[in-house]
């Protein structure tokens, strides 16, 4: 009978393959070598870049904040000026006792970017005089502490900005005007 050999692979011939490997790996050190480098440096770039990256993304956003926080007060600064020069409008106007001529400047105030509703008050009843919203007229004011003020003020809530300014006659208060704007 004829035996069949079973081609099983030598653990000679695995040995010297490794062997080979080394050697090649031996002999050419310097390539190796200097692949090793370039992947770790590469490596090291791209760890680099990624922290530089996330580095920039704060700072732009800490930057984004601060601008709007600045943008924000300049707006305000802005609207509080505003009002004011409308308040004297409007304190030349009660003076005369031309409550119509009231009425036209609240609805051409509006009518400015960020300027939403313009209301007169009676600083002593409390109840609103004039406003550009026609349901108002006759209710009283909710907010009785900012009818106190003295001065222009300034209030933000949720966005919005109340302006506060008293309509002083020659001895009184004559009314007290409330801006509602952005």
């Amino acid at each position: 009978m004829i035996e069949k050999q079973i081609d099983t692979p030598d653990v000679n011939t695995k040995l010297k393959k490794k062997h080979q490997v080394r050697r090649y790996i031996w002999k050419h050190k310097f390539v190796f070598l200097l692949l090793l480098i370039i992947f770790v440096g590469s490596a090291w770039t791209e760890i680099k870049i990624y922290l530089m990256t996330k580095d920039a993304t704060l700072q732009k956003t800490r930057l984004e904040q601060t601008l709007n926080i600045k943008i924000d007060s300049i707006k305000n600064a802005n609207l509080l000026e505003i009002s004011k020069v409308f308040s004297w409008s409007i304190r030349i106007e009660m003076m005369r006792d031309n409550l119509e001529q009231v009425d036209q400047l609240f609805f051409a105030f509006v009518k400015e970017p960020n300027i939403e509703n313009v209301k007169l008050i009676n600083p002593t009843s409390q109840l609103i005089l004039k406003s550009t919203n026609q349901k108002e007229i006759g209710q009283a004011f909710p907010n009785a502490v900012l009818l106190m003020k003295d001065e222009p003020a300034i209030f933000k809530q949720n966005n919005v900005a109340t302006i506060v300014i008293p309509i002083m006659g020659l001895n009184t208060k004559l009314g007290v005007l409330v801006i509602t704007g952005k």
